[in-house]
């Protein structure tokens, strides 16, 4: 399942994809310092901008293109049910994970439960730990891939490109 928002207002914007590279639909963006693009976020990147809204595959006409794409960017007060995997290690994810802070697992869609942190900040302070669980739908005690989900949850996005506007 695709990241979907659950609470807050719809703030759809277009913005340049990165050419060459695919999107699923519905996964974490962020953008590329090398281009100015947008990119898929990975867990060491240290903002999320936003939630592409369709899917960019090899063989769509524009994929060697910095062409516009639709993006839902959130506010720190919007809430978003999120894919968990537990990153192939058997701590899956639990109701005791809410107020923790977690880093995208092994796609840009599903977060990865093993990276959790207490730290308070840490969604401000340390790379990539931009989403806080504020709340648990369910896990099953299967160990997963980083990029296969086996549990659900409620998450803020705690990136600083979510605390101030975007200049697009």
């Amino acid at each position: 399942m695709a990241a979907k928002r659950v609470k807050g207002e719809s703030n759809l914007i277009t913005v340049p994809k990165k050419a060459s590279t695919a999107f699923p639909n519905g996964s974490f963006v962020t953008f590329d310092a090398g281009t100015g693009f947008i990119k898929p976020l990975v867990a060491t990147d240290p903002s999320v901008f936003g939630i592409i809204q369709q899917t960019i595959a090899s063989t769509d006409p524009d994929y060697a293109s910095n062409t516009p794409v639709l993006v839902e960017q959130g506010s720190l007060d919007d809430v978003f049910e999120v894919d968990v995997s537990n990153g192939g290690a058997a701590t899956p994810f639990a109701a005791t994970d809410v107020g923790q802070f977690f880093k995208m697992g092994g796609t840009a869609s599903v977060i990865d439960c093993n990276t959790r942190s207490s730290t308070a900040g840490a969604g401000f302070t340390a790379q990539g730990l931009v989403f806080l669980c504020v709340g648990f739908l369910s896990a099953t005690t299967v160990v997963s891939a980083a990029s296969t989900a086996s549990g659900k949850g409620l998450f803020k996005i705690m990136s600083m490109s979510q605390a101030r506007p975007s200049s697009t």
